[in-house]
């Protein structure tokens, strides 16, 4: 072959190459691909869905291990053409040519004593020549490509047939709402349903056919839940069951906060139990449009009320959590100095003492039948109280990354001295540097509190002259 033609030949692996790689990434950045890996590492993928991404994950990774031996195949071909003598070209370019057609092991795999011959060896290699490992990279990118291209349409259809069901629970939802104040049975059992199902479709997307499947699973729970709806909004017509309602919600008021506040206070229902007298006042004397009309500020009283008080219920509830991560950090930061010499960037975590107060006067304010003032000074103290669980998540973060840092450098000594083993069972002869790097770096990890930046410095030394020796091998 004509070096000119070797030259062609280069140039066309090398633009197949650059094309194999800019395809691969440009696979890798495909939206469904990301999310589908991503469910496949925190184990979110069931059944079907599960077995098939599996198998087009594998076979990208198997794609670029193909493409590592096709780089390395080019790689030894270039040099050789790179220096090709003056003299004796035909025997660099014979060599060039058996290089570029020559059979690529693949895989190594261990034999297993007991299913081994004679004269077998220990190891089973998978071998194949350029051509047929590039013809064979050509299909399974196909095939990978096509299942996500698949799941796509798929998982677009299913979300746009479940969207139009969204729609109506969220409608009957809506309806509800402005009857009464709780979730009814009917609509609960119709979202768990519908929850189980958009699961699944989320889980594993491919065991899900058609829309009259959703609509058979679907179709009980909506016909029950239309059915509470419509009773509902008949039982809104009348003004003596908004009124009874009224009642009730009065008192569930006055329990929630006797549960919630563990006050047993009357002053806080008092001004909404008044208006309500008012109104059945207005109704006895057959004044019907002017209950019905009041009864639109009660609710809103009623409900603004109840919702401050579940408020003040779920901030004792986050003032709790925010304690919890200031305990947190200040455990990171003993741990961080129990094990690590002189750690670096840790921060000491704010105090709660003053919050704590603050939601405990706030909660005076209430009792004391100032809703308006409390409301207000409740948003200052959520505003507040956010901005120091973040600071404490910073904290935390920052008081977690010595850990990590020591953790992921226990690992890499720890791989370290596996490959070492695996090396010297090669017929690596660990030299002075290693010896030395390694007895320092032992020493550095297995002191009481360890100095993390000398210790990497070690183990990086050590990674970096193992790796050196390996390759000679």
């Amino acid at each position: 072959m004509p070096v000119e033609a070797v030259d062609r030949v280069l140039a066309q692996w090398r633009a197949e190459l650059d094309a194999i790689q800019a395809n691969l990434l440009e696979f890798e950045d495909m939206m469904m691909f990301r999310i589908m890996k991503e469910k496949a590492h925190a184990d979110e993928l069931a059944g079907l869905t599960k077995q098939t991404v599996f198998g087009a994950l594998s076979t990208v990774e198997k794609l670029w291990t193909g493409l590592v031996a096709l780089e390395a195949v080019y790689k030894a071909a270039k040099e050789k053409r790179d220096k090709l003598p003056r003299f004796g070209k035909g025997k660099v370019v014979e060599e060039i040519e058996r290089l570029l057609s020559a059979a690529i092991v693949l895989e190594t795999h261990e034999v297993p004593f007991d299913q081994r011959g004679l004269f077998a060896s220990g190891e089973r290699t998978t071998e194949a020549r350029p051509a047929e490992l590039k013809t064979t990279m050509a299909r399974s990118f196909e095939s990978a490509r096509n299942v996500f291209v698949e799941l796509q349409r798929h998982t677009t259809a299913l979300h746009e047939e479940l969207e139009g069901t969204t729609v109506q629970i969220e409608g009957l939802q809506a309806r509800e709402a402005a009857c009464q104040s709780t979730r009814s049975t009917e609509l609960a059992e119709l979202a768990a349903a519908f929850a189980v199902i958009d699961d699944r479709r989320k889980r594993d997307p491919l065991s899900m056919t058609t829309t009259i499947q959703l609509q058979q699973e679907l179709r009980p729970y909506i016909v029950n839940a239309k059915a509470r709806v419509q009773e509902l909004e008949r039982g809104r017509s009348t003004v003596r069951t908004d009124l009874d309602a009224a009642a009730k919600n009065l008192a569930m008021l006055g329990a929630q906060a006797r549960s919630d506040l563990r006050r047993d206070d009357a002053a806080l229902t008092r001004p909404l139990a008044n208006s309500l007298a008012k109104l059945e006042w207005e109704m006895t004397g057959g004044r019907w449009a002017a209950a019905r009309n009041g009864l639109i500020e009660w609710r809103r009283e009623a409900e603004a009320l109840g919702a401050i008080i579940a408020e003040l219920k779920r901030s004792h509830v986050v003032l709790e959590t925010v304690k919890t991560k200031r305990t947190q950090c200040l455990e990171l930061m003993k741990r961080c100095d129990a094990s690590i010499d002189r750690p670096a960037g840790l921060i000491a975590p704010e105090s709660t003492k003053a919050i704590s107060e603050r939601l405990h006067n706030l909660t005076t304010t209430l009792l004391e039948g100032r809703v308006d003032d409390a409301r207000a000074a409740f948003t200052v103290w959520q505003r507040d109280c956010n901005t120091l669980s973040t600071s404490l998540d910073r904290a935390i973060a920052a008081n977690g990354r010595p850990l990590d840092k020591l953790w992921s450098l226990k690992d890499r000594w720890a791989t370290a001295q596996r490959k070492t083993e695996e090396a010297k069972r090669r017929g690596l002869v660990v030299g002075k540097a290693l010896a030395t790097f390694g007895e320092r770096a032992a020493a550095l990890m297995s002191a009481s509190r360890i100095d993390l930046e000398e210790a990497e410095r070690m183990v990086y030394a050590y990674e970096t002259r193992l790796e050196e020796l390996v390759l000679r091998l």
